[in-house]
């Protein structure tokens, strides 16, 4: 750096940010602030073109993050072209702008920098993030001198470029249409996304909620004017007028300020801007001659009710200023529909569920805004309440049900819906009627006056759990997830919000009148109760008039009824399912002394005595609060320098003897005064050897405790509290259970846990149908996780090819079936009787000797006199990995039905621990980050998920690429071999010594900013780039209650604590947690030393495609509709049809050329039937040419490029140049071997 650029940063730059706030208005409300936040400073502000934007400077940040939030979206979509506002959201950042025309740079960049991003379209807005290490540079190609500055601000500039000046080029327009088409096809096989649909379906037809809004293929390619389409609807609604912006980073706030400024202060307002005063566009409704039409004038909704004033003077409401004229009053949902129920068969899905929706149409609605939000949220919470005597209990306990999801769905400005969701059972499904009938009773036991002091107790405890989980709330994990939900809270009515909760997200019973009148009085005080008993009446006719039957809408997805007809369903064009329109009446009351409910929970008992007062949690809050606000004036090491400090200790053996180990880790982070917590593992070890009958016993086992204890420890969830239990972890005879949250309350939870294990144990006190049950349940596991995403899938059957004892999923079905209970009763008992115990405790120490105590005195007696000694207990079995020969190529394939395929190509590296794989191993990862996306997803459009990089087993590891797409797995993995040509030939045979070492150093410069930040126990630095490196680690356990991904800090905890607490159990090798600081460094140290000509080796020896050596195994799930690779060559013209369909739309699609799916699929009939390719190209040129003459053209000139590539290919793969065979499909077609197909998931073991 030269002295002018050091004189320009000390002098000049500081100048600038302080000028930086002449320009921007700022704001004065102080929000509030989690404990954990207390070293972030937020700044609300307007930039001088409208936009407001919250700043958060965070020291601890290694991430720097950014979101843009637009209130426009796919309401505004025209009806003759639904899926314009995905499209546009789309073509924003890939078609480039005028001073980034590069397509796809924006995505490039990001992903180029070890970044990512994303970018979501709802019906009234649009969001696009991304986030990026603060550390990375990059040079400024844009200026007239080079610059170097951060790629965070180059890449914030380049989204800000694009809604200044887009391009919407045309090459980047028919690629991102059939991004948009495979987007439609993953979302055709996820049950919430056929559900929301159903929703739709009975919505008002006025409504533009009730349209298809995704859009796919066929409402996409049909449009001859798209291009202009996408640029008038941007000129149309994507104005700084409709915008938010959220930036967070490390960054001091005066420094994203000047960010903010700079980059995004100047993006002009739309062509139809929608302030005060100016025309608004054309209604978003849409009349209908069959209906009464909309009313002329719009009904006026008053925002400044009675205490919801907008006490800091923001005025912000973009999206009912935005949205509300447009929709001239009509409401998502019709008083008196014609039909209130819709009945959906999906067409591969086996799910069994009913959502029933309750609308509430706020502008209508006799309740204030901040009263309908709040009481919308605690109605969810009673209605997904799962303790003794709610209504999940019941229905599970009748066998109807096996789970239940109550929350809040957002369907446009003015309307939300109240919305249960039942997971049934086959006996469920058969008595729906009944199951409706228990809902609507478990509504009117709340509406009974005899509860009306259980309804203000309850209150109560909301608002203590509330401040609770708000005040221990930890920083999300994603700083560009954070932001994205932050800018696009900014567009809601802050008046009723009050900008106080922006990070809470919902007001709270404080915001509610009088509160503050009792803020300082005591708890039991007359004047308290009373208004409790005021805001418990107001809840009681809020759920009185909103969920009654005559107001709900039901959607149920499951199987044809018995006798009814297929000429008695339609099929919904886009998302292929048949379907059936009802009007369901009332149901008849259930008899209340067989089916009676609880009307409120019992108070909250895990709530720890020294955080039971809302005086002090306000207090807290207060406090945290202040210091936030002069955050900025504080060094953030001081004072947050333990939370870094505990993430770099590392557990110690604190005592053992032949039947016990206590591993401890003093964690200040969890134990510290204002948290109090404690993260538990108890692992115990039985006599048992592996097999699949101890497996499937110790299953069973679990469901059957958790059926019994679930209830009772459910109200552990709402405050935090995260529990699990793991059966036969690798198949032996082991069990682990897992427990954090405040340290007062998880001795409870372990004793609950554990007396439920032994109950269910015994033959004596667990009842037959209780053993059912329980069976019934780890049979509905499998058949879930059978259906999960195949990505998943994939992923799972290659832990299940190359680890020992994970049985393949057929053999532990047919296991479970055959099982007696004679013999779940003796695998149990060789578990408990005696069992060693490994007990590994964080945080507060005094809870885990509480928790010793216990389980010594009712279960392992490990602190007996007679258990004494200094051996620790050795495993009963230690897991193995399968390691493959050299010069292998295996696959397996699973078929399945679904509309989706994915493929996981693994290729096997060398030993876990061998301190030179993992260094060259993990830096390829690093390699492929750079451009897997890039040129799979983003440039080839191959698959829709692409993820790639380290896979670590029990004992050995490796590089994976897995997909997920419509095409065949076998083509997917053609387009894998040739993405690992362009690996080698068009990358590293281009790199010099001098670029090589720079690879180096950038990624050994991220691997320190990874351990400086206190992650040095992840597996590797790829992970969030290709997914979970040890898929081991997130194999979900047998049974977990509480969200382990929520925002709280015993969730942030539990992540490490589980991978801490596997290391001990493993206990082999560089996997002790003491070592792998120094395996570690020595990985570093190999990395140091590596030479350009030494990684050219291992890259030429394990991954490439001529390597004669590698080894590789691909794991293929093949939906119904995908290829079948019988290995004989005899398949049927069918299923070679449908090959030739994929095969077609992959080329098309690198083409850029738009043919509906199915327009395509006729034309490979008729093409067979003439055994014609000709026939096939005119087929297609007919769908194209009278309407569509330039695609009909684009697709003859892709034709004629494709002819003299095969030929040139052909030439090129028959002679050898000095660097090996050029990058092209023939040359990683003609390299492949021929693959050998394994017959049975077990093959590799025999």
């Amino acid at each position: 750096m030269n002295a002018i650029h050091k004189f320009v940063i000390a002098y000049i730059l500081p100048f600038l940010n302080i000028m930086s706030w002449t320009r921007i208005q700022t704001h004065s409300p102080q929000l509030d602030t989690p404990l954990l936040f207390s070293n972030r400073t937020h700044k609300l502000c307007t930039l001088p073109n409208g936009i407001l934007t919250l700043l958060i400077s965070d020291p601890d940040d290694t991430l720097s993050a950014c979101s843009l939030s637009v209130a426009a979206g796919a309401h505004n979509d025209p009806l003759s072209l639904p899926g314009i506002a995905h499209l546009t959201e789309h073509m924003l950042l890939a078609g480039g702008s005028k001073r980034y025309p590069q397509l796809g740079e924006y995505h490039e960049t990001i992903s180029k920098y070890e970044g990512f991003h994303n970018a979501y379209t709802t019906g009234e807005q649009t969001t696009f993030y991304f986030e990026l290490p603060l550390l990375a540079t990059a040079i400024d190609t844009n200026t007239d001198a080079d610059t170097t500055t951060t790629t965070f601000d180059t890449v914030a500039d380049m989204l800000a470029s694009s809604f200044k000046h887009p391009l919407f080029t045309t090459g980047a327009l028919n690629k991102e249409v059939y991004a948009i088409a495979s987007e439609h096809d993953a979302n055709v096989a996820n049950p919430s996304k056929l559900l929301y649909h159903g929703i739709r379906q009975l919505a008002n037809p006025h409504h533009p909620f009730s349209r298809f809004s995704t859009g796919d293929m066929h409402t996409l390619a049909r449009s001859s004017k798209l291009k202009r389409r996408v640029k008038h609807y941007f000129q149309d609604h994507m104005g700084s007028d409709r915008m938010t912006l959220c930036l967070r980073g490390p960054q001091s706030i005066h420094s994203l300020a000047a960010l903010a400024l700079s980059k995004f202060g100047d993006i002009p307002a739309g062509a139809r801007s929608s302030g005060p005063g100016t025309p608004m566009p054309s209604p978003a409704v849409s009349p209908s001659p069959s209906l009464t039409p909309p009313p002329a004038q719009p009904r006026k909704w008053e925002i400044g009710r009675p205490g919801e004033a907008d006490p800091h003077g923001l005025g912000a409401r973009t999206l009912e200023r935005v949205w509300l004229p447009q929709y001239h009053g009509v409401p998502c949902f019709l008083p008196a529909p014609h039909h209130n129920a819709v009945h959906i068969v999906p067409p591969t899905l086996a799910d069994r569920r009913v959502r029933y929706v309750w609308p509430v149409d706020r502008v209508e609605s006799p309740f204030g805004q901040r009263e309908v939000w709040l009481f919308s949220a605690v109605w969810a919470e009673l209605l997904g309440d799962e303790s003794p005597g709610s209504l999940c209990a019941r229905l599970v306990s009748l066998g109807w049900a096996t789970g239940c999801a109550a929350f809040v769905s957002e369907f446009s400005v003015r309307d939300t819906g109240l919305v249960l969701e039942l997971m049934l059972t086959e006996s469920g499904w058969e008595q729906r009627s009944l199951v409706s009938a228990c809902v609507m009773q478990r509504m009117r036991a709340v509406l009974d006056p005899a509860a009306e002091a259980q309804c203000a107790q309850f209150l109560r405890t909301q608002d203590v759990a509330d401040l609770i989980a708000f005040v221990h709330r930890a920083k999300p994990s994603s700083p560009m997830d954070e932001a994205s939900e932050l800018s696009a809270r900014l567009l809601e009515n802050l008046g009723a919000l009050d900008a106080r909760n922006l990070l809470r997200g919902q007001p709270t019973f404080a915001d509610l009148g009088g509160y503050a009148d009792i803020a300082a009085a005591d708890e039991g005080s007359a004047e308290v109760s009373e208004w409790w008993a005021g805001v418990a009446a107001r809840f009681t006719k809020f759920v009185g008039d909103y969920t009654a039957w005559s107001n709900v809408r039901v959607v149920s997805m499951g199987p044809r009824d018995p006798g009814q007809r297929d000429d008695d369903y339609d099929t919904d064009e886009h998302y292929r399912y048949d379907y059936r329109e009802e009007s369901l009446r009332e149901p008849e009351a259930m008899p209340t002394d067989d089916h009676s409910f609880s009307p409120f929970p019992d108070p909250n008992p895990f709530i720890p005595s020294w955080c039971a007062s809302p005086q002090v949690l306000h207090q807290l809050v207060l406090q945290s609060t202040l210091e936030s606000r002069f955050a900025s004036l504080q060094p953030g090491a001081a004072r947050h320098g333990s939370a870094a400090l505990s993430r770099l200790q590392i557990p110690r053996l604190a005592a053992s003897n032949g039947q016990y180990s206590l591993w401890a880790l003093e964690d200040p982070e969890l134990a510290a005064p204002t948290s109090r917590k404690c993260a538990v593992t108890l692992h115990l070890q039985g006599e048992g050897t592996p097999s699949p009958l101890t497996t499937l016993s110790l299953e069973v086992l679990v469901h059957a405790a958790a059926a019994q204890a679930g209830p009772a420890l459910y109200a552990s969830q709402r405050l935090g509290y995260v529990w699990e239990c793991d059966a036969s972890e690798q198949g032996g005879s082991t069990l682990r259970v897992t427990v954090c949250g405040f340290a007062e309350g998880v001795p409870r939870l372990v004793r609950g846990i554990v007396r439920a294990l032994q109950d269910a144990a015994s033959a004596t006190t667990l009842s037959s149908a209780a053993w059912e049950r329980a069976r019934a349940a780890t049979r509905a596991a499998y058949d879930s996780a059978a259906s999960d995403n195949a990505l998943r899938v994939a992923s799972v059957g290659l832990l299940v090819l190359l680890e020992r004892h994970m049985w393949p999923p057929a053999e532990r079905l047919r296991v479970l079936e055959e099982m007696t209970r004679e013999e779940y009763t003796l695998e149990c008992a060789a578990l408990l009787r005696a069992p060693r115990l490994t007990l590994f405790v964080q945080g507060d120490m005094p809870c885990g000797d509480t928790v010793s105590r216990w389980l010594s005195d009712d279960l392992t007696g490990h602190l007996r006199p007679g258990a004494v000694g200094s051996t620790s207990p050795s495993p009963a079995y230690v897991p193995h990995t399968v390691s493959l020969p050299p010069g292998c190529d295996y696959y397996y394939e699973h078929e399945r039905p679904a509309s989706t395929n994915a493929l996981v190509y693994f290729l096997q590296t060398g030993p876990r621990w061998d301190p030179r794989t993992r260094a060259l191993t993990h830096f390829t990862a690093y390699l492929m980050s750079l451009s897997l996306h890039a040129e799979l997803r983003s440039r080839r459009q191959v698959a829709y998920v692409v993820l790639g990089g380290t896979r670590e087993l029990t004992d050995t590891m490796g590089l994976h690429v897995s997909l997920l797409a419509g095409s065949a797995p076998s083509e997917l993995e053609l387009r894998v071999g040739e993405y690992l040509c362009y690996l080698e030939h068009e990358v590293l045979a281009r790199l010099d010594k001098a670029a090589f070492q720079q690879h180096v150093q950038t990624y050994l410069a991220a691997r320190e900013r990874t351990a400086a930040a206190g992650n040095g126990d992840k597996s590797s630095a790829d992970e969030s780039v290709g997914g979970p490196a040890d898929l081991l680690q997130e194999v979900a356990p047998t049974v977990r209650a509480g969200d382990i991904d929520a925002d709280t800090a015993s969730s942030a905890s539990l992540h490490r604590h589980r991978r801490l607490a596997r290391a001990i159990l493993q206990g082999q090798g560089n996997n002790h947690p003491q070592d792998r600081a120094q395996a570690d460094r020595e990985e570093l140290g190999v990395l140091r030393r590596l030479t350009l000509r030494e990684y050219a080796r291992f890259y030429c020896t394990y991954v490439s495609v001529h390597s004669p050596d590698r080894s590789k195994l691909s794991v293929r799930v093949v939906g119904t509709s995908g290829e079948s690779d019988d290995g004989d060559g005899g398949e049927d013209d069918s299923a070679s049809s449908d090959v030739l369909l994929v095969q077609l739309q992959a080329f098309l699609r690198m083409a850029g050329v738009l043919v509906d799916t199915e327009a395509l699929r006729k034309a490979v009939a008729a093409a067979g039937e003439q055994g014609s390719n000709a026939a096939l190209v005119r087929g297609i040129l007919r769908s194209l040419g009278g309407s569509r003459p330039r695609e009909a053209w684009r697709l003859a000139r892709a034709v004629l490029r494709a002819v003299l590539q095969a030929r040139a290919a052909a030439k090129d793969a028959s002679a050898q140049s000095k660097n090996g065979p050029v990058y092209c499909a023939a040359a990683a077609a003609s390299t492949a071997q021929n693959p050998r197909r394994l017959a049975t998931p077990d093959a590799l073991w025999r």
